[in-house]
């Protein structure tokens, strides 16, 4: 009988359990995207990469986040006793099992480019009740905001500012070890990151290191004595709220979609047009979020992830000739292929075919025959009959 060892780590994963090495970890995709759609004054939904950040305003959103992760999974249950911890990224089954301990990411980032990511990990208990996703919780090494400053009148252009999340780390574009709480500035035409002071910005950190410029917050983070020590934890909400069952978290090969939204999620002390060279723009740069919940409303956040799940590969239901037969068949391969984490057709099996009755499945013969061409692989209801999954 496999067992799970739980453990209390109130800081990003405020409740893990651990496979005993009894069983095999379940294996996944993990997609991290930029939800690129945004809403502005006239609520025409236009392409956030092409908005910049304008010289009198002190927020905007960063037009891509990337970066290397050390850990990162999802908060199954509500909080407290019976939460279970699906720490889904890890540079080692170590790390996947056990997320307090270790350091150095090895799985590089970028949303805009809508990374996909091989991962596992332990499964959590069997059974069809639905419960809450809350949160995506990260350990990275570093991450990399990227936005335009218009309107200024000297400094107008793109930059990627790095904000360093571990202890140390070393990276190929950046000359030496970076430390926890350093910001570091590349420009668009530059190859290598920068650290800067009041004085100027330079490549090797001991040259600027006298005042060098750092975010105090991640710097000074106090660490409550439980979780990894060396890390500054980055936690997100899931907007929609999300449901997913343990028995549709125990199915090798799903997929798990996090999208993030960043609205107003990069702040500036001052507007840019005050602005008088790169050390001004990197000290007054910050990224709002919330590393845990015991700083809850203590750091501004003003990022979320819009999580999808889909079920992976699995054996279909027996059914005879090249179509759907009936309404039933149809829920019994909604629940075999794809489950009923999006509730399109219900909130389960049961549900689903309580609404056979009486009710034309046309429709959703027509969306399962593409299921069925597609074997079941990780492809949403809508991307499948609009023709993506098949």
């Amino acid at each position: 009988m496999r067992k799970f060892l739980c453990y209390l780590v109130p800081l990003a994963f405020l409740f893990g359990c651990a496979d005993d090495g009894g069983g095999s970890l379940v294996t996944t995709k993990v997609r991290l995207a930029l939800d690129r759609a945004t809403t502005l004054g006239s609520n025409a939904r236009v392409d956030r990469a092409t908005v910049p950040c304008e010289a009198t305003s002190t927020s905007c959103t960063p037009e891509n986040l990337a970066g290397r992760i050390f850990s990162g999974g999802a908060m199954w249950g509500q909080l407290g006793p019976g939460a279970f911890n699906v720490t889904m990224l890890g540079a080692t089954d170590e790390v996947i099992n056990n997320p307090s301990q270790g350091i150095g990411g090895t799985m590089n980032f970028s949303l805009i480019e809508a990374t996909l990511l091989d991962g596992k990990y332990a499964a959590p208990p069997v059974g069809n009740e639905q419960k809450p996703v809350t949160r995506m919780e990260f350990m990275y090494d570093y991450i990399d905001a990227t936005f335009t400053l218009a309107g200024t009148s000297t400094l107008d252009g793109k930059y990627t500012i790095r904000t360093i999340m571990v202890k140390e780390a070393t990276a190929s574009d950046v000359e030496g070890t970076m430390k926890l709480g350093d910001k570091l500035l590349r420009k668009a035409d530059e190859s290598a990151f920068k650290w800067c002071n009041a004085a100027g910005c330079d490549g090797q950190r001991a040259k600027v290191e006298s005042g060098l410029i750092a975010d105090a917050k991640v710097r000074d983070y106090q660490y409550p004595g439980q979780g990894n020590a060396n890390y500054v934890p980055f936690v997100v909400p899931v907007k929609p709220e999300f449901k997913v069952s343990g028995d549709a978290l125990n199915t090798a090969g799903s997929l798990w979609s996090v999208k993030y939204n960043m609205d107003g999620a990069l702040h500036f002390s001052k507007t840019p047009d005050q602005f008088a060279n790169l050390s001004d723009i990197v000290d007054a740069f910050e990224l709002r979020y919330e590393p845990d919940q015991a700083h809850a409303g203590q750091w501004q956040s003003e990022i979320s992830v819009d999580l999808q799940f889909v079920k992976g590969e699995a054996t279909p239901p027996a059914i005879s000739g090249n179509a759907i037969a009936n309404c039933a068949d149809a829920c019994a391969y909604i629940a075999a292929c794809y489950g009923f984490a999006d509730q399109a057709f219900g909130k389960s099996e049961a549900e689903c075919k309580s609404g056979c009755e009486g009710s034309d499945p046309t429709d959703r013969d027509t969306a399962l025959d593409c299921v069925k061409r597609a074997r079941c692989t990780p492809a949403s209801l809508s991307e499948c009959a609009s023709g993506q999954g098949s």
